[in-house]
C-alpha cells in the first residue's frame, strides 16, 4: 500500500482567486468579485479539529494558492502541528525555484501540478 494514499487527507481551499482562466474551472472567472483569498481564521484549523477528524495530511488548494503572499505562514502553521504531509496543488504559472525553497523551508512536503494539456493547441483551446 502506498503510504501517501493511506493518509487521511483534508483539502483546505486557501483562496478562490486564480491567475488562469480555464474554460472548465469556476475559479478563473476574473469578473466574479466573490473570488477572494480566504481569511486566515477560515483556513488555519486547530490541532484539536485536525485530531478529531483524523487528519494526517493537508492539501493546500484553491483557486491558485501561490497567489497568496502569506502561503508560507499557512504552511508553517500546519508544519507546527506535525502533520505527516503538507502538499499544495498549483497550476504552476507562478512556480519558481525560489518560491519552492521558501515553501519547503516553511514545511511543505509536496507539490502537485494541475496540467490542462501537454499539447500547446489543446492548452490554448482550454483557456478563454
Amino acid at each position: 500500500m502506498n503510504p501517501i494514499n493511506s493518509q487521511r487527507s483534508l483539502v483546505v481551499d486557501v483562496t478562490y482567486k486564480c491567475n488562469a482562466s480555464c474554460k472548465y474551472c469556476q475559479w478563473g472567472d476574473h469578473a466574479n468579485q466573490t473570488h477572494e483569498h480566504q481569511p486566515p481564521e477560515a483556513v488555519l484549523l486547530s490541532w484539536e479539529t485536525l485530531r478529531l477528524m483524523g487528519t494526517e495530511r493537508v492539501v493546500v488548494s484553491g483557486g491558485e494558492p501561490l497567489l497568496r503572499q502569506d502561503l508560507e505562514k499557512l504552511v508553517e502553521h500546519y508544519h507546527r502541528l506535525q502533520l505527516k504531509s503538507i502538499v499544495t496543488i498549483t497550476n504552476g504559472i507562478l512556480f519558481s525555484l525560489r518560491r519552492l525553497k521558501s515553501l519547503v523551508g516553511a514545511g511543505l512536503t509536496g507539490v502537485t501540478f494541475s496540467l490542462d494539456a501537454v499539447d500547446p493547441k489543446v492548452l490554448k483551446e482550454s483557456r478563454s
